[in-house]
């Protein structure tokens, strides 16, 4: 049986799930600060409603004893996003997407989306990676 870390920001609604690697020991996940959510535009093909998290992936350097950041995870790591009424008032009835921020545009994570009512959450949306480049996430239309 695989042994999994599992690793939960309750406040953004997030879960991340990591399988034990095969490249590096112990790989930890964090959120790290957003910017203001003005630096992160919609754009054509995006409307961003809520940014959420701002998801890292790291190891400790066993010499150094300082992060590592790293983008290859193999096997993939689970990332559930989870959304409010907030969230599916604002999408009108269109389509829920979550994306990342490259910089520049907004990338499609092309998630999973579910329905999932709770007393806090309308449902989620889930996506697997090999490679995370650090990104900001927003949920959007």
């Amino acid at each position: 049986m695989a042994k999994v870390k599992i690793v939960d920001f309750p406040d953004q609604g997030v879960i991340v799930t990591i399988p034990i690697q095969r490249v590096y020991k112990n790989v930890y996940v964090e959120d790290k600060e957003l910017k203001p959510k003005e630096e992160y535009p919609s754009k054509p093909g995006f409307n961003r409603i809520k940014m959420v998290i701002n998801i890292a992936f790291f190891v400790i350097d066993e010499e150094t004893k300082k992060k590592k950041y790293v983008k290859d995870l193999y096997p993939k790591a689970t990332i559930r996003v989870y959304y409010d009424s907030y969230v599916k008032n604002k999408a009108q009835g269109k389509k829920k997407k979550l994306a990342w921020w490259d910089g520049n545009n907004w990338v499609d994570l092309g998630s999973r989306n579910t329905s999932s009512r709770s007393k806090k959450w309308e449902g989620y949306g889930e996506i697997e990676t090999s490679g995370w480049p650090d990104p900001p996430v927003a949920w959007g239309t």
